[in-house]
Order: C-alpha cells, then structure tokens, then sequence
C-alpha cells in the first residue's frame, strides 16, 4: 500500500523464473487471496494487486455482496453442526487451559441461478466459472478463519469422492490453531489433511447433509429442460454422455499435461473444426455448434466419412478434444449393429449389456486419444520408443478411467 499511512506492501521480484507469466500470475493470486482471505475482507480488511482491489470469494456464497457480482442472490444457508475435539499439542496442555477445542462446520446450497444451465454443463458454463463455481467442489477448511486447504486438491483418503455435483453446495470446516496437529497444517499454512480418526468424524457429520445437498441439486435438474443439448444436426448421440462424463472426472482427479496441443488456442481450433468439418451451414447452426464444443471438455460424434480410419480424434487444446465414429467404416457398422439388437432384445439385461459395452469401446477410444496427448509433437521418436510410451500411456489412462465408473457404479 504505497502511500498510504499503514498497511504491507509485497515486492515479488524475479518473476521471469516461473513458469507462468506475470499475467497468468497475478490472476491467480486474486483467487487465491480472495479465496484464502474472505472472512478477513467480509470484516473490510482490503487487498490489493497492482492497485486493484481483490474480491472475495466466498464457496459458500452466502456474502456476494464482498464479491465480484454483488447484485448475485445469496446462497441457501442448511444450518452448522459443532463438536469439541481433544487438543494433543503437548506444550500447550503444559500452559494450563481447555484440553478441548471446538470445531465448526457449516453447510449452504448454492443460488438456483448457477445450476439453472443443467447437469451436463453447469459447472463449466462461461458465468460460473467466472465466480469460481467450477473451483468449488468439496470442503473448505479454515484455521481461525484463513483457508488453509489448497482446493486444488483432494482431502486424502475422503470418502465419498467428491463430483462435479458437488460444486453446488457448499462446506467450510472452521478449527483453532490449537488443533493444527489433528488437521496436519503446514508451517507455511496452505494445505489441511485431517488425520484418519477426525477424518471419520467429519465424514459421518457431513456425507448425510452432502447427500441431502446433493439430492437437492439432482431434484432441480430434473425439472429443467436441458437448455444446452445438443444442437440438430451435430451427430451427437446422448448415449456417449456417461462416457464423456466419466473422462471429464478423470481428467480432473489425474490432470494430465496436453503437451500435443501446448501451443494450440482450444477456441481457434474449435472455429476451425466446426468450419472444416461441417462446411456449409448456418451462422447460427454454427455458432450453436461452437458454443457445444466450447463447453464440453470431450465430445463423442458419429458421422460418416470416407476416411479407412473407423475413428478419428482431434485436439482443441488444453485437454479438449473431440473423438468421431466413422460410421461407414465396417467396424462402426458391425458394432453399432451389435448394440442395437441388444437394445431391441426383449431381454432387460441386455439393455445393460449394451450400454456397459458402449462406455467400455468409448473409454478405450478416449484412453487412446490421451495417450496420443503425451507426445510433443515437435519431438523425434524411433518407432519402437513411441509404440512402447503409446502403449503405457493408453494402458494407464484406461485403468484411470475404468476406476471412475467403478466409483460411479458403485455409487
């Protein structure tokens, strides 16, 4: 705060060293002192980045008054539970005092207005990733009052998983430094892993409001018409949708590195492809088009080409792509067939069958495509190297995938 009678004024020096640029830099620390410091600036404590001021953001949405948008509703707000835990720090017993400390945690479900886009797409829609909604899923864990989780990681060990669902509600856990012991914080006060028996605790308080959060979110969506499907005449089939589904959770657990398409602008590719492939149409089918494949991070097609491959990927750029049936190909005939007697069968079982067998050739073909995003395109490989890291690399992202809908099934 340069010229101003108090405050704290922070030099970063040396910024060429990252490996991120300045811009990229200075957007991410907005979220994450926004984030990290909400409840200081809810009590008016301003923070500033090359003179800007930062916004809160609040994962529970229940104060978008100290946001980016405070025009936004406010967030439903489900009540707190709290609890006393024992202290084990040693030299603080020896002080005398409370050999307890209390533990708080509070539950919201997010404004209607963020889900109002559908299950498929929510998440991700352009509006809500600009509140940080599509950052939100899990738990916030705050140490008197500054988050020290890093949400861009799982709490170790949780049980359930969390999902894309779960960006919809909203959980802060709020302890004492007393109890930095029992939620393992670091020196440097960013990450919190509560140890296995707080954990369990935890768990039993919050998974029965979770799943109540979460019905609550399902509900919804099935009263809303989907406004994001689909568009005619995209050569999508909404049986791909569990697959493609299972991808984007997998991508998310794993983030693996797109090193294919580092130099590629996913929106650029995007208007091409759409130009290329579907030629002549409409401005506005095209622009339906494009806004489909912005939005979703793997797209599965079915269209037919004079191609001799029976499938074909494409890559947007930061892990987006898209994976296209030919459908005049022998095998796409043979196995598309092959499903569709299964589906007609009189048989119920075979109605599953046919969709397992679906997801499984979906999840080989995108296990495929991200092993084709490990190479640098740019780079020289003898034949035998590149067909050994090929063939790891699809291995490994199809155990990856194949864990996802295990998770899923037995959910």
């Amino acid at each position: 705060m340069v010229g101003a009678s108090k405050g704290t004024l922070v030099i970063w020096s040396k910024i060429d060293r990252q490996d991120k640029s300045a811009s990229q830099i200075i957007e991410e620390s907005k979220i994450w002192i926004g984030r990290t410091f909400r409840k200081f600036i809810f009590d008016r404590t301003k923070f500033f980045i090359d003179g800007q001021e930062v916004k809160a953001i609040d994962p529970l949405y229940m104060h978008p008054e100290f946001t980016d948008f405070p025009n936004d509703p406010k967030g439903t707000d489900w009540g707190e539970d709290s609890f006393e835990w024992e202290i084990d720090d040693q030299e603080l017993l020896k002080q005398g005092g409370s050999r307890q400390s209390r533990i708080i945690i509070r539950f919201s479900l997010l404004p209607k207005e963020f889900m109002v886009y559908g299950r498929r797409i929510a998440g991700d829609h352009e509006n809500n990733r600009m509140r940080c909604v599509n950052r939100n899923e899990g738990i916030s864990i705050l140490r008197r009052n500054r988050e020290v989780r890093d949400p861009g990681f799982d709490i170790p060990y949780w049980k359930p998983k969390f999902k894309e669902i779960d960006r919809f509600w909203g959980c802060e856990i709020c302890f004492e430094p007393e109890l930095d012991n029992w939620f393992q914080v670091k020196n440097i006060k960013r990450g919190a892993a509560p140890l296995k028996e707080l954990r369990e605790e935890l768990e039993k308080r919050i998974n029965n409001i979770r799943n109540s959060l979460v019905k609550e979110v399902q509900n919804y969506w099935n009263t809303l018409e989907e406004p994001h499907t689909p568009p005619v005449g995209l050569d999508h089939d909404p049986k791909h949708s569990e697959s493609t589904q299972i991808a984007k959770e997998t991508i998310k657990d794993i983030k693996p590195k797109d090193k294919f398409s580092k130099d590629k602008e996913p929106e650029n590719e995007i208007d091409n492809f759409v130009r290329t492939r579907f030629g002549d149409i409409t401005p506005e089918k095209a622009k339906a088009f494009i806004e489909y494949f912005r939005s979703h991070l793997i797209t599965i097609l079915e269209r037919p080409s004079n191609s001799a491959n029976f499938f074909e990927t494409t890559h947007f750029g930061n892990g987006k792509l898209n994976i296209t049936y030919n459908t005049n190909h022998v095998f796409s005939n043979k196995y598309f067939q092959i499903l569709n007697d299964l589906k007609s069968s009189k048989d119920s079982s075979n109605n599953l069958n046919q969709q397992q067998i679906l997801i499984l050739v979906d999840l080989l073909l995108i296990a495929y495509s991200m092993a084709e995003s490990q190479f640098d395109k740019d780079a020289t490989l003898r034949a035998e190297d590149f067909l050994e890291d090929l063939m790891r690399n699809w291995g490994k992202f199809l155990r990856d995938l194949l864990k996802t809908w295990n998770e899923y099934e037995s959910n």
